[in-house]
C-alpha cells in the first residue's frame, strides 16, 4: 500500500480534493487533514506536533461529539452562549451582576415564579416600574397605593358585593367618606353637607341644608303629614334655623322674633296684624297700613302706587306714584321732606329727574315740547276740592334740536289766576332767555296806573357782561 503525503499553504490545501486517505499538511497553520475522495481540502484530523491537541483556540468552527462533562470545572470568559434548545440548571442561577445589565425573556414561564424569602424583595421600583400587570387575581397583605381604578364590581372577603358596575350600586354597612354623590340607602351618622334625595330613615347629630322637603316621619317626636295635600303638623323647638334661608311655601303661624336678613320673595296668603290686633299689611289688597316708623322718619300715610292729581291725591290706580301724607307743620325746627348730604367737594347735592318716551325695557328719545317734569304746589280750596295754586315746570325746549346725550331745555315758572288757569309768568329757554307774561298797565294818576312822574330807583341787571339800569316806576295806590 503506498502512502501519499501533500503539503502546501493551507490556501493551497483548499484548491485540491485528496484521494481517500491521503494525507495533506498545512505549512503556515500546522495542521494535518487526511482525504476521504470527496471533501475539498480533506478532513482535519489534528493539530501539528506544536500545539497540544487539547485547546481549540485556533478552530473558529469546533464541535462536539457528546456531552461535555466539566468534572467539576467552571466555564468561564467574555462572550455569549448561544443554544437552541433546552437548559437545565440547578443550584444558584445569577442573571447579571449590575444594575446596567439587560435580560431579554422571550419565552413564556412555566412554573410558579416565587422569592427566596417571603416579603423581602421588590418586583420594580419608584423609578423603573412595570407598564401592564395582567393577572388572575391578586392577594395583597399590605397597603396598596393607585391612582385611579377601574373594575366591574368590588367584592368583600365575605363574597358580598360591594360595588356592582351593571347597577351602578355601592352597597355597604359603614361609609366614611368627606364626599357621598349618588343614591344613599342606609344610615348615615356624622355630618351631613348637600342636597339629599329619597326616601329612607337618616339620624344625623347636625343637619345643614339649602332645602329640605320632608313628606313623613317625625321631627323631635312630632308627627309630619306625608300626602302632598294636608300641610305638615307644627314643629316645635328651641331654635330652627336654616343657614341658607327658608325655600319653598311657608304656611301657618311665626311665634316670636326674625333675627336676620329676608332674602328672595315674600307672598302672604294673608295678613299681618300688630300687637293690639289691627291690620298692618292687608293681605287681600296688598296694601301697608301701618305707620312708617324709623329714626328719621315719622308719617301717618305711605301710599305707594296710586294716582296723584290735582283732583285728588289719593286715589288708587295703576299708573303709580308715590303720595307721602304728613300732620306736621314746617318750620325752623321741623322739615316735612328733608335730604341730607354730607361731602368735602365742591360738587352739588344732585335731586334728578328722568323723562323718556317707550318703555322702561326699552326707552326712546323725547319731542321737542315733551314735558320733562312738574313740581306743583297745591292747597285745599272750598269744599274740600284741592287746586293747583302755582307750579315750576321743565320742558323740552320747543325750538331745540335733540341728539345724542342732548336735549335743550326750557324752565317755566306760573301761577293759578282766580279762574284756576295756570298763567306762564317766567320762562327761562334753551338760550339762556328770560320772558316775562305781558303788561299792559297805562301811565296816569289814576289808582292802578303807573306813576311816571319820577324813577324813584333802578333794577340792575347784567346781560351778555355788560350791566344796565332798568327804571322802576311806583304805581298808584
Amino acid at each position: 500500500m503506498a502512502l501519499r503525503l501533500r503539503r502546501g499553504t493551507d490556501a493551497e490545501r483548499l484548491l485540491v480534493t485528496p484521494l481517500q486517505g491521503e494525507l495533506i499538511y498545512a505549512t503556515d497553520t500546522k495542521k494535518l487533514y487526511v482525504g476521504d475522495g470527496a471533501t475539498l481540502g480533506g478532513v482535519l484530523i489534528g493539530p501539528s506536533a506544536a500545539d497540544t491537541f487539547t485547546e481549540l483556540v485556533d478552530d473558529t468552527t469546533p464541535q462536539l461529539g457528546g456531552d461535555l462533562d466539566l468534572n467539576g470545572n467552571s466555564i468561564t470568559g467574555v462572550g455569549n452562549i448561544n443554544i437552541d434548545g433546552t437548559i437545565n440548571a440547578t443550584g444558584n442561577i445569577g442573571l447579571g451582576d449590575d444594575t446596567g445589565d439587560v435580560i431579554n425573556v422571550g419565552g413564556v414561564i412555566n412554573s410558579n415564579l416565587r422569592p427566596a424569602l417571603d416579603a423581602q424583595f421588590d418586583l420594580g421600583s419608584n423609578s423603573r416600574r412595570w407598564n401592564n400587570l395582567w393577572a388572575e387575581g391578586a392577594f395583597i397583605t399590605g397597603q396598596v397605593d393607585v391612582e385611579a381604578i377601574s373594575t366591574g364590581r368590588i367584592v368583600s372577603n365575605s363574597s358580598g358585593v360591594v360595588f356592582d358596575e351593571i347597577t351602578d350600586t355601592l352597597a355597604a354597612t359603614n361609609i366614611n367618606a368627606t364626599t357621598v354623590t349618588g343614591n344613599l340607602v342606609g344610615n348615615v351618622t356624622g355630618n351631613l353637607e348637600g342636597d339629599i334625595t329619597g326616601t329612607g330613615t337618616s339620624t344625623f347629630a347636625i343637619l345643614q341644608a339649602t332645602q329640605a322637603d320632608i313628606n313623613s316621619g317625625t321631627i323631635d317626636g312630632v308627627v309630619i303629614g306625608g300626602d302632598g295635600i294636608t300641610p305638615p303638623a307644627n314643629i316645635t323647638g328651641d331654635q330652627i334655623r336654616a343657614l341658607g334661608g327658608f325655600y319653598g311655601n311657608f304656611t301657618g303661624d311665626v311665634t316670636g322674633n326674625v333675627n336676620g336678613d329676608v332674602l328672595g320673595s315674600l307672598t302672604l296668603q294673608g295678613s299681618i296684624f300688630g300687637g293690639d290686633s289691627s291690620i298692618v299689611v292687608d293681605g287681600s289688597t296688598s296694601t301697608v297700613l301701618a305707620d312708617v316708623d324709623n329714626q328719621n322718619t315719622d308719617t301717618d300715610f305711605l301710599i305707594v302706587n296710586t294716582q296723584a292729581t290735582v283732583e285728588n291725591l289719593r286715589i288708587p290706580g295703576p299708573l303709580g306714584g308715590l303720595s307721602i301724607t304728613t300732620t306736621g307743620n314746617a318750620d325752623d325746627d321741623y322739615s316735612l321732606f328733608e335730604i341730607n348730604n354730607f361731602q368735602n367737594t365742591a360738587e352739588p347735592v344732585a335731586l334728578s329727574y328722568f323723562r323718556s318716551r317707550g318703555t322702561e325695557a326699552a326707552p326712546t328719545a323725547v319731542s321737542t315740547g315733551d314735558g320733562i317734569t312738574i313740581m306743583g304746589f297745591n292747597a285745599m280750596g272750598t269744599n274740600s276740592v284741592p287746586g293747583l295754586s302755582s307750579f315750576i315746570q321743565t320742558s323740552i325746549d320747543a325750538n331745540g334740536t335733540i341728539g345724542d346725550g342732548i336735549v335743550p331745555g326750557t324752565i317755566t315758572i306760573g301761577t293759578t289766576d282766580d279762574s284756576g288757569t295756570p298763567v306762564e309768568g317766567l320762562t327761562l329757554d334753551k338760550d339762556g332767555k328770560i320772558s316775562v307774561a305781558g303788561n299792559t298797565l297805562t301811565a296816569g294818576v289814576g289808582s292802578g296806573q303807573v306813576d311816571d312822574s319820577a324813577a324813584v330807583s333802578y333794577l340792575e341787571i347784567t346781560v351778555g357782561g355788560t350791566t344796565y339800569g332798568l327804571p322802576l316806576y311806583a304805581i298808584n295806590p
